[in-house]
């Protein structure tokens, strides 16, 4: 029974560490450009774990955007998506502006 809910506790724990690696990601490098093998390096955490949580990096999509839903309710359907896609292109158009960089 203790160990059930040691192992219960230690995957919600993994899945937590996952979302929160692939959020990270996804919002600094963009979904296309963020790869399972770096949420999963971000994360510190097995490819095995990753596919244990998540059938595939899209339903890991679904689940950061259910995250930040349940964070902010009120979020259009546009701004969840700016959220996670667009910050990258952000940051490389300031970078390209400010330092001529492409």
């Amino acid at each position: 029974m203790v160990q059930t809910k040691l192992k219960q506790e230690r995957s919600r724990k993994t899945r937590a560490e996952i979302i929160t690696a692939a959020r990270k990601e996804f919002a600094r490098w963009g979904v296309a450009n963020t790869s399972v093998d770096r949420i999963v390096r971000i994360a510190r955490v097995s490819k095995g774990a990753f596919y244990f949580h998540f059938d595939s990096k899209a339903e890991a999509v679904e689940e950061v955007e259910r995250t930040i839903l349940s964070e902010d309710p009120s979020l259009s359907e546009l701004e969840l998506f700016t959220r996670i896609q667009t910050e990258p292109n952000i940051r490389l158009l300031v970078d390209i502006i400010l330092n001529g960089r492409s």
